[in-house]
């Protein structure tokens, strides 16, 4: 039997996502640019890639930037928000 490696696509996208969500736990956050840049790609794919982080319930939060770029950062008021309430409805079960 021989196995199928998987698709080298498929794990740089996921290494992607997670390298996205450690830069935007940092202070100050990123910008589109930036994050492109960063991983060497474009800025479709960053806004995808942050819609399928927020689609996985991490909470984002956009901030205004220089000029007219937002800068986008992990919501953590939001992500520790729901962690109490998830602490709530399991005690309260």
């Amino acid at each position: 039997m021989v196995k199928k490696e998987p698709q080298a696509g498929r794990n740089e996208q996921l290494v992607r996502v997670l390298q996205l969500i450690s830069d935007l736990a940092r202070k100050g956050g990123c910008d589109l640019y930036e994050l492109a840049e960063r991983h060497g790609t474009t800025t479709r794919t960053i806004r995808r890639d942050l819609e399928a982080i927020a689609g996985a319930g991490i909470p984002l939060k956009r901030e205004a930037g220089e000029g007219s770029r937002l800068r986008w950062s992990l919501d953590l008021d939001a992500a520790r928000a729901r962690e109490v309430a998830d602490i709530v409805k399991r005690t309260a079960s």
